[in-house]
């Protein structure tokens, strides 16, 4: 997965927003946070410094800007040892957190590139 396949999720209209909420850091700013599922994949993004509520489509505007600064991204094991992928970028004044782990059979494993 990379982030703009990220993105495409986002922007897909079969992709359904599971639950959603705020978050505070360790600097007392608030931040926004989604979790989401499209077939048998879960994806989750957070998004810093904002107190109001971003839909899945701005934070693909903002993931696929030619302004983005991708920070970290690649591939992470979960508890069970499974692949996921995570990404953080900077866009603007907010920090984008990405993630994604599949539950499914045909899996993350098979959709893995290298960044």
């Amino acid at each position: 997965m990379t982030v703009d396949e990220f993105a495409e999720v986002l922007r897909n209209t079969n992709t359904q927003l599971v639950e959603k909420g705020w978050y505070e850091d360790q600097f007392s700013r608030k931040g926004y946070w989604a979790e989401l599922r499209l077939g048998s994949w879960w994806y989750s993004f957070s998004v810093s410094n904002t107190e109001v509520e971003i839909a899945a489509d701005e934070v693909a505007a903002a993931i696929g800007s030619e302004e983005r600064k991708i920070l970290r991204a690649g591939v992470f094991l979960n508890r069970k040892g499974e692949p996921g992928f995570s990404a953080t970028l900077q866009c603007a004044e907010h920090r984008y957190m990405l993630s994604t782990n599949n539950t499914g059979e045909d899996g993350l494993k098979m959709r893995i590139v290298d960044l």
